[in-house]
């Protein structure tokens, strides 16, 4: 590890992510390594080598059997908790990411905005009534008589 003032900077390498959560699910689980080590069909310096990550480490199928044998999904194993918070976001169903050859239709606030000759016969109506009213006031108001 790096310190970096406080903060630590983490570099481990995917192998090491793997080790890592394997040998923390075997403590949750409350297993016995050589239980592990038995199911997982390993002598006991072939589980040392890849729970050390010295030379040799875990392949597609042991990390596969492995997921089952604990009970959990290979990207429990795979990722670390960080990565894994960044994938709920992708499980999420409000989630859509956009790709670059997708087309997009892009939704206005207001669906009057779609059709603008709809709203602008509106407006129009709601002006010709206005002024209507207008006339009407202006012809027939005791004040305005006074003032021409």
């Amino acid at each position: 590890m790096k310190s970096n003032g406080n903060k630590y900077l983490e570099n481990r390498s995917r192998k090491e992510i793997i080790s890592a959560n394997i040998e923390n699910l075997i403590d949750e689980r409350n297993m016995l390594r050589t239980e592990f080590q038995e199911k997982m069909g390993m002598s006991k310096q072939e589980y040392y080598k890849k729970s050390k990550c010295v030379g040799s480490s875990y392949n597609e199928e042991d990390i596969y059997k492995a997921a089952k044998l604990l009970g959990v999904t290979v990207n429990d194993l795979y990722y670390d908790e960080k990565e894994k918070k960044g994938l709920e976001v992708l499980k999420n169903p409000k989630y859509h990411p956009i790709m670059a050859q997708q087309q997009v239709k892009i939704k206005l606030l207001n669906p009057s905005f779609e059709k603008p000759s709809e709203m602008i016969s509106q407006i129009l109506m709601i002006c010709f009534v206005l002024m209507i009213i207008v006339y009407f006031i202006t012809k027939f108001s005791v004040f305005y008589s006074l003032i021409s």
